[in-house]
């Protein structure tokens, strides 16, 4: 979904969806204009996802302090998911 400006509403949608999924292994949302709000949307949907081994965030204005939380959120629940931020 790289570079598809699904911004902060876009996030939202894909969250609800994304709490139903339990299959997905990797997520790309590079460069989606999400923001933190955004971000949390889908670290907080992700967090039963065991499967999830991979998710870009890069490009997503969320800034640093944001991603160690996203990150760490992400960690949680899938603790060998591999995080680009």
């Amino acid at each position: 979904l790289r570079g598809n400006a699904v911004g902060m509403k876009g996030a939202k949608a894909l969250a609800n969806s994304l709490k139903c999924n339990r299959s997905l292994k990797s997520l790309n949302l590079q460069e989606n204009s999400l923001g933190m709000d955004g971000a949390i949307f889908i670290a907080t949907a992700l967090k039963g996802n065991h499967q999830l081994a991979y998710i870009n965030l890069q490009g997503n204005g969320i800034g640093e302090s944001g991603a160690k939380v996203i990150s760490d959120a992400i960690k949680a629940s899938a603790p060998s998911c591999v995080v680009d931020i």
